[in-house]
């Protein structure tokens, strides 16, 4: 069958497992799980490990204005969706990208923190908020990954349904057999890693598409 909104993956993943009587469970329990995986990874003990997807269709970006002492807070201006950042960079010609630094080294940077002056150089986070330093209120240009637009009613969609379906197909079986104890579960979460293994990987090979190939040195152990 056709997979191309949130009732066809719903009625596959039923359709696979021959259990009818499980599509409330994959709606409320599987589905989820199985895109928490997919946005944050997992390395659960025992069983394959999954890397977190991020790729080009997931990229936002947009202008940044810090509030006054030079944070931002992430869930408001910036996006409920957010994941994490991929560049931070004052809006001036010839700006360079602004650095990250861990909370308790930014906190040593005191000439930093203590000016108002722009450029912001140096930026670090905690639980929900940016701080920039310096504290200045000067707008900043920022890319960053996001989850999709969120999945609900049967005839929902988003950008994995329609161009890679088998990554919530077997993330759903995975969970599913998870929850029947069935001896599939190994494969379906195997097959669930490499969909998201290989999605990561064509994306790095489409962005670097079209460049010159780079020699380099092999190394042997």
């Amino acid at each position: 069958m056709t997979l191309s909104t949130f009732g066809d993956l719903k009625t596959a993943v039923a359709d696979w497992l021959e259990r009818t009587d499980l599509t409330s469970a994959i709606a409320n329990d599987f589905f989820p799980i199985t895109q928490s995986k997919m946005y944050l990874g997992d390395r659960s003990a025992g069983m394959q490990d999954i890397e977190p997807l991020r790729i080009r269709a997931m990229v936002s970006t947009g202008t940044l204005t810090p509030a006054t002492g030079g944070t931002i807070t992430i869930a408001t201006d910036v996006s409920a969706n957010w994941l994490e950042f991929i560049e931070l960079t004052p809006t001036y010609s010839g700006a360079q990208s602004i650095d990250y630094m861990e909370p308790w080294s930014f906190r040593k940077r005191v000439d930093a923190i203590s000016s108002t002056v722009a450029p912001q150089w140096i930026y670090t986070v905690e639980g929900g908020i940016v701080y920039l330093a310096p504290a200045a209120i000067s707008t900043i240009r920022a890319a960053w990954y996001a989850k999709f637009t969120a999945l609900s009613g049967s005839g929902d969609t988003d950008w994995i349904i329609l161009n890679a379906p088998q990554v919530y197909l077997y993330g759903c079986l995975a969970e599913a057999c998870a929850y029947l104890q069935d001896d599939r579960l190994p494969q379906f979460r195997a097959m669930f890693a490499g969909a998201i293994k290989a999605l990561n990987m064509n994306d790095q090979m489409q962005r670097a598409s079209g460049s010159k190939p780079v020699a380099r040195p092999r190394t042997v152990a």
